[in-house]
């Protein structure tokens, strides 16, 4: 269906008579200026807008963006190879949305610092520019293919579903890092007759701070953890080669080194900083 979206003001002190209920329960609905419940989603390749509220400050109105028909935004006229923003202005009852590129921020991996810096504090969201809301980041990928999409956070500086983390190094400088986590299944490994197998990383990644897999027993469909590499444990593990990829491996003798494993799925969760 086609996207549908509108933007209701915050009513005037003292006037809208007659009106200022209409006007005010939009802005209740809402939640609060910097709340966003409007989710920017990969529906089958597509970039889809779901229904939801946000609120909005251009710099000269203040009010509610609402997406009541959920739909999509196209990827024509994208950047290959790049971030691109999605943002939200309003004109009158008109909420319009835009992919706008940044063609410098080209990792799909990594959110440039850049990014993450257009959080404003004073209106509890995301501007780019300070007429537009970010709703979210997207990455278009060769061919106008749509990759990772990332949402803003409701109403605080972050993404949904990306914890910030204090990391402290051995300088003794203490600084925020986003860690996402994505994970990936591998292709089937005949663990009998193979010692390790190359996991491919989706969106480039190849800095990741951690990982961990899950075993699938063919024939029972039991899971075993392979915890990150130790030589305590004499089944296997997960480490990484000279190109950072993800390996696993199963130790001669061990657990895994059996016909039961001999189709076994396994499943690679991977920790990253983005």
């Amino acid at each position: 269906m086609s996207l549908i979206a509108s933007f209701t003001r915050n009513p005037v002190s003292g006037g809208d008579n007659n009106a200022w209920a209409a006007y005010l329960m939009v802005q209740a609905c809402r939640g609060g200026l910097g709340s966003n419940s409007i989710d920017v989603t990969n529906v089958a390749g597509a970039l889809t807008i779901g229904l939801g509220y946000a609120g909005i400050d251009d710099g000269v109105t203040q009010g509610t963006i609402q997406v009541t028909t959920a739909g999509t935004v196209s990827l024509a006229g994208s950047t290959a190879g790049a971030w691109h923003a999605l943002e939200c202005s309003v004109s009158g009852a008109t909420a319009t949305f835009y992919l706008t590129a940044m063609g410098s921020y080209t990792d799909e991996s990594f959110m440039d610092l850049a990014m993450k810096g257009y959080y404003d504090a004073a209106k509890c969201g995301y501007y780019r520019i300070a007429s537009r809301r970010t709703l979210a980041f997207v990455f278009v990928r060769a061919g106008t293919v749509l990759g990772r999409v990332v949402n803003t956070e409701n109403g605080i500086k972050g993404f949904k579903g990306i914890p910030r983390i204090d990391y402290y190094d051995n300088t003794g400088a203490l600084s925020q890092k986003y860690i996402d986590k994505v994970k990936v299944q591998s292709s089937a490994w005949n663990m009998d007759t193979t010692t390790n197998i190359i996991v491919t990383l989706p969106f480039g990644i190849t800095t990741w701070q951690n990982a961990y897999a899950i075993i699938i027993q063919g024939a029972l469909m039991t899971p075993l953890n392979i915890p990150q590499i130790d030589s305590g444990y004499m089944n296997g593990g997960v480490g990484r080669n000279s190109a950072n990829q993800a390996v696993l491996y199963r130790y001669t003798g061990g657990a895994f080194d059996s016909a039961l494993y001999n189709n076994a799925l396994s499943y690679v969760t991977i920790e990253y900083e983005t």
